[in-house]
């Protein structure tokens, strides 16, 4: 607006041919005046140009020969005449951290470059098309206080600029996102080998994230941002992990309810519509929430649920342990023995309501153990529900213990608080007498069941006398762990001879106090007959069964 407006007509003709010339705006022809020059030349100039003078413009051309005439239209050149651009007032409804932002400028007179100051970070400005988007990764405080940032939006073009200001809130991520949050895969057979997997979760206050996702031995790390509903009531996150050009993508998909504190999700490879649940639940643990109702060693019995009528050498049939350590920080810790001597290893946190993870592999990550376990406070009880299952593998070398695997079946979590009781009982009403506990070994098809009374003080100290089985039996009272060793000592089944000759079979074992149930719960481990001659008792496979202690029971 206010420029010269300079048009020429490019016009090319024959030798001797007149050429004239008449400029056109719109329908209107154009006469030379004040400001318009060149109407009926080539050259059209209009000086101080203004709006109105927006519109085509057009010139048409006679050529002249030996008196012969001819007019075309030069074209139509369409021309706007620019005014400083007007912004309209911007208005930004308050944003959570997290949640995705698209916001329009709006302007009129053909802005050509837009600008932007003050923007919360993880927020940009497209320069030519003016949307302001992304999503924020940071509220704005001020000595603790959530105050607004203060956004200038400037709009630009050849004829001048306007810029306009406004306060806009961002909201921190709504509580009950930001933390750690542990969980588990579910078991499927093309992700996991059946083998379940294990999921951890870190959420910054800024909504970005990192995580590894286990799916049966192999784990993958993963990192993205959430996206958070306008409400503040869910957030949301969908991510694709690359394992290389010979594998298949994974797709990760997840959802955060900030009330409950839960994780919901699937994962599934790319393409493929079989997937893998995730459940997992955030850990609430900080400097000022502490999880000292819940600190502590608790002492837990893995008891079997078996169909019935099982075959003997079919499932591990004696009672595993586990032991859960809760640290001031939340952090848990699992160690134990399953029933078939494989050991628990394990380290995840403690969530909201007392809850807690375990995902345990073992046979050169061909068997795996999982589920979830509740602690109660303030009894300090553990109880839980868990799922085992070994693998049929191929070449299973010399393993002796279940070597064609087993099925998958669940096995209940029931324990307590351990707490070894200074110059106490170590086992309820526990007499101050000679013999005043027993361990009784139950081992279908390996052994007909036993019972060995022995010493125990409350200290631990065990005192077992002489016994027809060699029994060994070791007791750290601290810990609860008991182990020993026992020998059988049989005729030898696959013998023709009328007076059959002995074997020897060494058995093992292992257990802890429960003194939530008043007794040691535990498994042994005892080898096979030999089935066939010359075979050694040594090579034969172990069968599972129980070894369980508990204080002698009286002959009245």
């Amino acid at each position: 607006q206010g420029r010269t407006l300079v048009l020429n007509a490019r016009v090319t003709a024959p030798a001797g041919a007149s050429i004239s010339y008449a400029w056109q705006r719109g329908e209107e022809d154009l006469s030379d005046g004040e400001r318009i020059s060149g109407s009926k030349d080539k050259t059209l100039k209009i000086t101080e140009i203004g709006t109105p003078e927006s519109e085509t413009y057009t010139c048409r051309v006679t050529m002249t020969v030996d008196g012969q005439s001819a007019t075309l239209p030069h074209g139509d050149t369409e021309v706007t005449v620019l005014e400083p651009p007007s912004l309209a007032a911007p208005v930004f409804a308050d944003r959570y951290v997290g949640e995705p932002v698209s916001y329009p400028v709006i302007a009129s007179n053909h802005p050509s470059q837009f600008t932007a100051t003050g923007l919360p970070p993880g927020v940009v400005i497209n320069k030519q098309t003016g949307l302001i988007s992304g999503s924020p990764i940071a509220a704005k405080l001020v000595q603790g206080e959530n105050v607004a940032y203060r956004v200038t939006i400037t709009v630009s073009n050849a004829a001048g600029k306007d810029s306009k200001s406004a306060d806009w809130k961002i909201l921190p991520l709504p509580a009950g996102l930001a933390g750690s949050y542990h969980g588990l895969v579910a078991r499927e057979g093309s992700l996991n080998r059946g083998l379940g997997g294990s999921f951890k979760l870190s959420v910054q206050p800024s909504a970005s994230f990192s995580g590894q996702l286990t799916l049966g031995a192999k784990k993958h790390a993963f990192t993205g941002k959430l996206e958070v509903a306008g409400n503040g009531t869910l957030a949301e996150a969908t991510i694709t992990i690359r394992r290389g050009s010979a594998l298949a993508d994974l797709n990760l998909v997840f959802s955060l309810h900030p009330a409950t504190g839960g994780l919901s999700g699937t994962v599934s490879f790319n393409g493929s519509e079989e997937s893998s649940q995730i459940t997992a639940r955030r850990s609430p643990w900080s400097k000022v929430e502490k999880p000292d109702a819940y600190v502590g060693t608790y002492n837990a019995a893995l008891q079997p649920q078996l169909p019935p009528e099982v075959l003997a050498g079919i499932y591990p049939e004696g009672e595993g342990y586990a032991i859960l350590k809760i640290t001031a920080t939340g952090v848990a810790t699992w160690s134990g023995r399953l029933a078939d001597g494989s050991a628990i290893t394990c380290s995840t946190n403690l969530v909201q309501g007392g809850q807690v993870t375990l995902h345990s592999l073992s046979y050169k990550n061909t068997a795996s153990v999982q589920g979830w376990s509740t602690l109660s406070s303030p009894g300090k009880n553990l109880d839980g529900t868990l799922d085992w299952v070994k693998l049929n593998i191929e070449n299973p070398g010399k393993e002796r213990t279940y070597q064609e695997g087993f099925p998958r079946h669940p096995m209940t979590v029931v324990g307590g608080v351990y707490t070894p009781p200074p110059g106490g009982e170590l086992l309820p009403a526990l007499a101050p007498t000679s013999s005043n506990a027993q361990i009784t070994f139950v081992c279908d098809g390996a052994l007909e069941p036993f019972t060995q009374s022995f010493s125990l003080t409350p200290g631990g100290k065990v005192t077992m006398p002489m016994n027809d089985t060699k029994l060994k039996l070791q007791l750290n009272a601290k810990t609860g762990i008991y182990n020993g060793s026992f020998t059988l000592t049989e005729p030898d089944p696959t013998s023709l001879l009328e007076v059959k000759p002995k074997v020897t079979r060494g058995a093992s074992f292992s257990g802890a106090l429960i003194q939530r149930l008043g007794r040691g719960a535990g498994y042994s481990l005892v080898p096979r007959l030999p089935a066939r001659a010359g075979e050694k008792t040594t090579q034969t496979p172990l069968f599972s069964g129980s070894a369980s202690l508990t204080k002698a029971v009286s002959d009245n």
